[in-house]
């Protein structure tokens, strides 16, 4: 593979603006199906935007996946 002069300040940088624009394209994706129900009816619409914040948040910050990050040790360990 071709040197790219990257230093590894580069390749963290780039990392995080990675995860931020995945971040980004998730949520625009779920308020653009709450956007699109605006055309049948708007109290519709209000609901398909509620729960999609409720559905953000908790993928976001209540998730299991999220726990297991935060604490390994909270993992079950299977037995041999």
């Amino acid at each position: 593979m071709r040197n790219l002069g990257l230093t590894w300040l580069d390749l963290v940088a780039l990392g995080w603006f990675l995860a931020w624009w995945v971040g980004c394209s998730r949520r625009a994706y779920y308020f653009a199906l709450a956007t699109m129900t605006w055309f049948l009816n708007g109290w519709l619409c209000m609901g398909t935007t509620t729960s999609g914040v409720f559905v953000l948040h908790w993928r976001e910050l209540r998730s299991p996946a999220l726990e297991s990050i935060k604490r390994p040790q909270a993992l079950p360990i299977p037995p041999s």
